[in-house]
């Protein structure tokens, strides 16, 4: 009985564990297969924190950044894409849950293009088309994707940045037709088009409109866009303000006039959300036309000191290249013709000191040209004293038979000025008409130092200082 006992037990024993194998290798199948399977559909994503997504993808994701993102139907992303590293870069691919897409760049359609290329810190509006039946996206849930970019380096490397910090997209999308629903029905931009506006119209305004949904909205551009600490957004493009956007939809002028050049025309996706959360996407475009005449602002014209040097300058909506010119004032000044900007060099000699009318001129290069010109208020105030800008460190201590260079300063007077450097023997000075001049002491010893400037009205003026030759 007892060895018949223990027998039995041990055969229950083994029976148990085997079929306990079994069990739990099927367990871990099922397992797997549905983490693969969930690991894509919305709301399951493996991070599932949108804090924990936007710190990856809009901070710590190199090189291509996702600043933001939408959803215009169930298979037509819209990405707003920066290269955050300082070398250049062509993106050739983009996949989303392991599926190859057609891109393309924002201003081209949305047309399937073969690669876009991001130049150093540049950002871009992408759009992706992942094709019907591929993505789900039930509203007001959140879908993870798994983004992949491939792109080729500037040194023609071609390399992927994938993650396992999944985009996390809140689903406010109704089956590709408009935003959300409301009590007001489906969430709609009903603004047609952006009135132009013309070149120079600093006080340019127009207010985005939309229908349904669950007032109040709250708008935002895609493209290109920083968000100021009062909720506005701005439009750029290369580097350039081309208007503001607020949260409550108005269209302000936003930079200065090189900014606002025609006959220009620039696309932006806008965003509105209504207060349920629920969002939709339309492309707008704001036209510049060029003005008439040319117009001017950033002037900056300072007061002149006879005899002194100083720069003055103004930007211009004029088709570069341009021609500048300035007249109404004394003798004294070169017109310098950059790219867009006027800008003079101006030195005036004695005897002009009093009030000007300075008048900016400007001829570009449009067909027919244009033509244009601003009266500033110009002041020119009789030269400071001449002085000595620096106290010169004393004593100053050098080895023998070693160099010691000084850079000599003054202020005030009437330019050009002659230097000369008086040294005892055993000290030698070498002073050019750069205001540099070397020591060289020959022999131990302190040594003391006149320094003599002379401006062109025959003004001088003099600085003391000790030199210690040391063993």
């Amino acid at each position: 009985m007892s060895s018949t006992r223990k027998s039995s037990t041990v055969a229950l024993h083994g029976q148990g564990a085997t079929e306990y194998l079994v069990v739990l290798g099927v367990v871990l199948i099922v397992g797997l297969v549905s983490v693969s399977l969930l690991s894509y559909f919305p709301g399951t994503a493996k991070d599932t924190s949108a804090a924990a997504s936007n710190t990856y993808w809009q901070g710590q994701a190199r090189p291509l950044k996702v600043q933001d993102i939408a959803l215009t139907n169930d298979s037509t992303f819209v990405f707003s894409i920066e290269n955050v590293e300082a070398d250049p870069l062509q993106l050739t691919g983009i996949g989303i849950g392991g599926i190859s897409t057609a891109f393309g760049e924002q201003g081209a359609g949305f047309s399937n293009a073969s690669s876009i290329y991001f130049g150093p810190g540049e950002k871009k509006l992408v759009g992706v088309s992942l094709g019907t039946g591929n993505f789900s996206c039930v509203s007001g849930q959140t879908a993870g994707m798994r983004l992949d970019f491939i792109y080729q380096t500037s040194f023609g490397t071609t390399k992927t940045e994938s993650s396992d910090n999944r985009f996390i997209l809140k689903c406010n999308m109704d089956s590709g037709n408009g935003g959300g629903s409301g009590a007001g029905g489906p969430l709609t931009i009903t603004t047609v088009s952006i009135p132009d506006a013309t070149e120079g119209d600093t006080g340019y305004r127009f207010a985005l409109s939309a229908t349904g949904g669950t007032p109040p909205y709250t708008w935002r551009s895609m493209t290109g866009d920083e968000r100021y600490r009062d909720g506005s957004f701005h439009y750029t493009y290369n580097g350039n303000t081309i208007y503001h956007l607020s949260s409550g939809g108005i269209i302000t002028y936003g930079g200065t006039l090189i900014n606002l050049r025609g006959n220009n025309t620039y696309t932006s996706s806008i965003n509105v959300t209504d207060s349920a959360g629920n969002s939709t996407v339309k492309s707008l475009s704001l036209s510049i036309i060029q003005a008439a005449t040319i117009a001017f602002d950033s002037i900056n014209v300072p007061v002149f000191y006879e005899g002194t040097q100083q720069v003055m300058g103004a930007q211009s909506s004029g088709t570069p290249t341009v021609t500048y010119s300035a007249s109404g004032i004394p003798a004294g000044c070169t017109v310098i013709n950059p790219y867009y900007q006027f800008g003079a060099e101006c030195r005036f000699a004695s005897d002009t000191a009093g009030n000007y009318n300075l008048v900016i001129g400007a001829i570009d290069s449009s067909n027919p040209p244009r033509t244009g010109n601003v009266t500033v208020p110009l002041e020119i105030r009789v030269a400071q004293p001449l002085q000595f800008r620096d106290n010169y460190a004393s004593p100053v201590h050098i080895p023998v038979n070693m160099y010691y260079s000084d850079i000599l300063h003054v202020n005030g007077g009437y330019e050009t000025f002659a230097w000369n450097v008086n040294t005892p023997a055993g000290l030698t000075a070498y002073p050019n008409s750069m205001r540099m001049v070397d020591f060289k002491g020959t022999a131990t010893g302190t040594y003391p130092v006149t320094a003599t400037a002379t401006d062109s009205q025959g003004t001088s003026v003099q600085t003391n200082f000790t030199i210690v030759v040391d063993p």
